[in-house]
């Protein structure tokens, strides 16, 4: 008995020394880091990664015909590969419109322009150095005709195309800022209302009784579209939503509680960031600064990167990095997270 006794406490005091040797896992800490990747530009707007890493930023330009799209490489040096699109100052609004966003699909990038037009260019032969295409050299499709001869039942007569997705057997769906719809073009260019999204209840003493949706952004997750607005007039805090639409154009609503959302990327099943643009002080205008760049996981919200200034666009380069633009500062920011 003593001998078994000796026997199992030696056991006991091996598996002991043994557990002390085996080191825990390291806790991942959550962590957020960022870099200017891109300073300098005239007001951009919609960007997109394609398979090299190369980054295509619209920029709407000044207001002085200079509207245009570029290209970064992995290491920010940048040159303008399609140049002098038609350009404005809206006085009123205070900002430049020109070219609005931009879709890779394969070695074709798509372009939409907020006169109402839709550019496709061959990006396959695009080098540095290369020399800069004007953009009267375009094929363009007229979007804004067929939108605003379209009679809708909550009619605004306005048109904005202003973001896009493709969808199954090769369909473009495009997001109309100003008729509150989504449009959709088929390969051979045959264009179709998708859906229209709602007014929602204005909860302000100012402003109309109901503010319009002014989708923004758009993404395709094999199932669904899930589609992001802006709200307009007197865009009120908190009720921005994105909406969730099924293939056959029924609407939906996926998640609420937002502010002037502006884009949106699918991550991987279910997760998504997307990026508010400010938020509205009556007299004020949109305040400085107070754009935010949020994770939508399985439904929950997670603050990613606060205080931004005016996004309106971001790009998921995988692992965990995404590029984020500023339309008011001109620049793009590398924001690289770990653990979210």
């Amino acid at each position: 008995m003593k001998t078994s006794s000796l026997f199992s406490m030696g056991i006991l005091l091996l598996c002991l020394m043994l557990t002390s040797c085996i080191k825990e896992p390291p806790v991942l800490v959550p962590s957020i880091d960022t870099q200017e990747f891109a300073s300098g530009l005239k007001a951009p707007i919609g960007m997109d990664m394609d398979h090299k890493k190369w980054l295509w930023v619209a920029e709407a330009g000044t207001g002085n015909d200079d509207s245009q799209l570029s290209v970064f490489l992995p290491n920010g040096n940048k040159f303008v590969a399609i140049q002098n699109f038609p350009s404005e100052f809206r006085a009123a609004e205070g900002i430049s419109v020109g070219l609005n966003h931009v879709l890779i699909q394969g070695n074709t990038i798509w372009m939409l322009h907020d006169k109402g037009f839709l550019f496709k260019a061959d990006i396959n032969g695009f080098a540095p150095g290369r020399a800069t295409i004007d953009w009267s050299h375009l094929q363009k499709e007229d979007i804004a005709t067929f939108v605003v001869d379209y009679d809708f039942e909550d009619d605004t007569n306005m048109s904005n195309p202003y973001n896009m997705a493709f969808g199954p057997n090769g369909h473009l769906y495009i997001t109309d800022a100003g008729a509150n719809a989504i449009i959709k073009r088929d390969p051979s260019g045959h264009l179709s209302v998708f859906a229209t999204l709602p007014r929602t209840q204005n909860p302000l003493p100012v402003g109309p009784p109901f503010v319009e949706a002014v989708p923004t952004g758009i993404v395709f997750d094999g199932q669904k579209f899930l589609v992001t607005g802006l709200l307009g007039f007197p865009f009120p805090e908190g009720r921005a939503k994105i909406f969730a639409i099924d293939l056959n154009g029924v609407v939906s609503e996926y998640k609420d509680g937002l502010s002037s959302l502006t884009d949106i990327e699918k991550v991987s099943a279910d997760k998504y960031v997307i990026t508010e643009f400010a938020r509205f002080a009556l007299g004020a205008g949109w305040t400085s600064n107070t754009g935010r760049l949020l994770q939508i996981n399985q439904g929950q919200e997670t603050t990613l990167l606060d205080l931004i200034d005016t996004p309106t666009s971001v790009v998921s380069a995988g692992s965990g990095v995404y590029f984020v633009n500023s339309f008011k500062q001109g620049k793009v920011t590398m924001v690289v997270t770990k653990g979210y």
